[in-house]
């Protein structure tokens, strides 16, 4: 998150202190090798490229240099730590930027402005919390045990006394509990019927391997009587010697 700090921000601040190119106070400072200034390292990395070549034109509107280069601004991060400023959310902060970077005020500061998820409004985080009571749609807290499938905000919720209806929701339970009941009673059924189907089935399967096994043994008393035949059909070698 980037930690910015805006001129009307800053106590007393010295011009040299302020970015050249976008006026706010300098953050993580390099000093231009064409022209010297100190600008943010940030809107050293957005300059533009030249046209015709991967080099960058300087960002500084009076410098225009085509071969732009850069290096750490070390005593300037130095001063500018230094530098006492106010939050820019608004807080009670107003203590030296160091500070502000050190403690990640940015990051931590109750007025920054964020965003809400559901209707990407924008407000102070302070006030995101309430904002989302009176924003984002819940299902009911009783909703696991009771099953009731009311859908409004914590804040509606809270105000149409629907949260504290016990009775009510006890009432919705023993509704709920009967219908997951019927529910539970017709998947018996349903079990029961495709457990008889499949004990159906096994039993035809069992009645069908007593067949095939009959058959198998059928056809080997076919298959023995057939050799039998065949070996009596057939002359000997011996009968033939004689004949001849």
């Amino acid at each position: 998150m980037s930690t910015s700090i805006p001129a009307e921000s800053v106590s007393n601040c010295r011009p040299e202190y302020l970015c050249s190119v976008c006026d706010h106070l300098l953050d993580n400072p390099v000093e231009t090798e064409c022209c010297g200034n100190w600008i943010c390292s940030s809107c050293a990395l957005g300059a533009s490229c030249a046209l015709g070549g991967g080099l960058k034109v300087c960002p500084i509107p009076t410098c225009g240099c085509v071969d732009f280069r850069t290096h750490p601004a070390l005593k300037a991060r130095h001063l500018v730590r230094q530098v006492v400023i106010r939050c820019p959310f608004g807080c009670e902060f107003f203590r030296t930027y160091g500070e502000y970077v050190d403690e990640k005020h940015v990051e931590n500061c109750g007025y920054r402005v964020v965003k809400c998820a559901h209707c990407k409004s924008e407000m102070a985080d302070v006030r995101l919390a309430e904002h989302v009571m009176g924003c984002v749609p819940v299902s009911c807290p009783h909703k696991l045990w009771s099953g009731c499938t009311v859908i409004a905000t914590a804040q509606e919720h809270f105000d149409s006394g629907h949260k504290d209806d016990f009775s009510g929701h006890v009432e919705m339970a023993i509704l709920y509990a009967d219908k997951m009941d019927q529910i539970l009673q017709c998947a018996r059924i349903s079990l029961d019927a495709t457990l008889e189907r499949n004990k159906q089935l096994l039993e035809r399967i069992a009645a069908l391997n007593g067949k095939t096994e009959k058959l198998e043994s059928q056809l080997e008393r076919v298959g023995s009587r057939l050799m039998g035949l065949e070996a009596n059909n057939t002359p000997s070698t011996n009968n033939h010697s004689i004949l001849n």
